[in-house]
């Protein structure tokens, strides 16, 4: 028995195998296979991008926060409480003594410039160099109308040791400046 196989005929066998197993459903596996792949992969890039990103913003947050213990932020609170309304105090009398509505010790005014001043160097340690560069600007302002005040009243004002008069606005402005920067600075904390 002679048997003569050529080309033409094992493909047909071998197409005839596959078709037994299903070959259309073994080629399409295969495509299906490779195309979800595909999807997948771009799927997970797209992923991975996002949560970078996200992870980026969040580092990002991070490093515009503080992270601080409850008793630090206590202390730093209580602190700058203490410091925020000695200032508004002082500031208040020097607004009342600029508008020339109340009749005000001169006395009274200095202690209160000496408590906010002294308040200031007790906790000097917990603040930051901005918020010390607005109290340092904000004694010095107090001081400065207090001593223009009284170089104005007692009319012995020397040109070289005159102090400059602000007005109402500007002393308001440098006070509202101190109380924010006091502010931001609380918000800035989170507490751990």
């Amino acid at each position: 028995m002679d048997i003569n196989i050529d080309w033409g005929s094992l493909w047909k066998i071998f197409l005839l195998i596959i078709g037994s197993f299903g070959g259309c459903s073994a080629i399409l596996l295969a495509f299906a296979k490779w195309f979800g792949g595909i999807i997948a992969d771009r799927s997970i890039k797209k992923y991975e991008l996002k949560i970078e990103k996200e992870l980026s913003q969040y580092k990002s947050n991070i490093d515009n926060s503080d992270y601080v213990s409850r008793a630090r932020f206590d202390v730093e609170f209580n602190a700058y409480k203490e410091l925020a309304l000695v200032a508004m105090l002082a500031f208040d009398d020097i607004k009342l003594l600029t508008e020339q509505t109340a009749s005000i010790k001169t006395e009274d005014i200095f202690k209160k410039i000496s408590s906010f001043r002294n308040t200031y160097y007790s906790c000097m340690v917990l603040l930051t160099d901005d918020i010390r560069l607005e109290v340092s600007s904000a004694i010095n302002t107090l001081s400065s109308q207090l001593s223009a005040f009284l170089e104005q009243e007692t009319d012995d004002a020397d040109a070289n040791d005159s102090y400059q008069w602000k007005g109402i606005e500007e002393i308001m402005q440098i006070r509202d400046n101190l109380i924010n920067c006091l502010h931001s600075r609380i918000a800035s904390y989170k507490i751990i």
